[in-house]
């Protein structure tokens, strides 16, 4: 379960949120058919189309024997947000634990998600999505600042 620990409004987001851990056609149906994900663990070369995000998202969750996903800080304007994902998991297999920070930069086009980037660092996210400072509704987790580095 995605748990969203600060307001969100954007309720294209929350539905990708809420469907993020669920069947491959609840997941499917807040993607837009162009969507563009530049994940961080693919160093963010671009997928392009729902497939490619749906085996990207099934591939990332068949990773972890466990794990948890936060989101922590909220920023958002009409259809960009951006969001402080924390997770922290113990890996299949492996059983080595993991406990990383990053800035998801998403766009929603028509009711969709219809772009998402993955940023390392909370200020280049912010730049990307055009918010040179936070508007005074963004919402602020227990992040503490954190610039959004592994580990």
């Amino acid at each position: 379960m995605v748990n969203v620990n600060v307001p969100l409004r954007n309720e294209a987001v929350r539905r990708f949120l809420g469907a993020f851990e669920h069947d491959d056609d609840a997941f499917r149906k807040t993607l837009d058919p162009e969507i563009e994900w530049c994940p961080i663990e693919e160093n963010r070369v671009p997928l392009r189309g729902v497939e490619a995000a749906v085996r990207n998202r099934n591939a990332w969750l068949d990773t972890w024997e466990e794990h948890r996903l936060d989101v922590d800080e909220v920023v958002e304007e009409g259809d960009d947000v951006v969001a402080l994902i924390h997770i922290a998991g113990r890996g299949r297999g492996s059983g080595a634990t993991a406990d990383v920070r990053f800035y998801a930069q998403l766009k929603v086009r028509d009711g969709k998600i219809a772009y998402i980037y993955d940023h390392e660092h909370r200020a280049a996210a912010l730049e990307a999505a055009g918010f040179p400072e936070p508007p005074a509704s963004a919402g602020r987790g227990d992040a503490g600042g954190q610039e959004g580095r592994f580990g």
